[in-house]
């Protein structure tokens, strides 16, 4: 299988403007992960979330279907999550309320929640396509009104 690049960095010399080094990272299959920040408004976004929050996003990269980007928090998976980061039950769920609240994710149903592909995907850009379609049509009622009015 051909081997496609996913990544590359140059590192430029500031007194000449000449390209010092050249890294690249390549894949050879459709398996990866792919996260992605919005680069367009800078990573700015991250400083709105908590330190539970971000180790939380972290743990739905690791559990989310490769397919659709669900995430199926069991409360089995709820306890691993709060042993693992020392937190409380409802710590985690409120974390959890609230990157809704930031429109990170949306949950499909109880303990099935769908991440925003903008936050992170897997696939290439038709992939991504319509998991954003997907996302931008599921109504998370509860949220729903307090992110329009946050939007406006």
């Amino acid at each position: 299988m051909k081997k496609r690049k996913i990544f590359e960095q140059q590192t430029v010399d500031v007194a000449t403007g000449e390209v010092v080094s050249v890294t690249t990272s390549t894949v050879s299959g459709n398996t990866e992960s792919f996260v992605m920040g919005r680069t367009t408004s800078g990573y700015e976004w991250l400083t709105d979330l908590t330190a539970l929050e971000l180790k939380l996003l972290i743990v739905l990269v690791d559990n989310k279907g490769r397919k659709d980007n669900t995430v199926t928090l069991s409360e089995g998976k709820i306890l691993d999550i709060c042993a693992t980061f020392d937190f409380s039950t409802k710590t985690v769920k409120n974390a959890l309320r609230s990157m809704r609240q930031k429109d990170l994710v949306k949950q499909v149903s109880k303990g099935v929640y769908l991440v925003n592909p903008l936050t992170f995907y897997s696939g290439g850009t038709n992939n991504w396509k319509a998991m954003q379609e997907e996302y931008r049509k599921l109504d998370d009622l509860k949220y729903k009104k307090r992110n329009r009015s946050s939007r406006e």
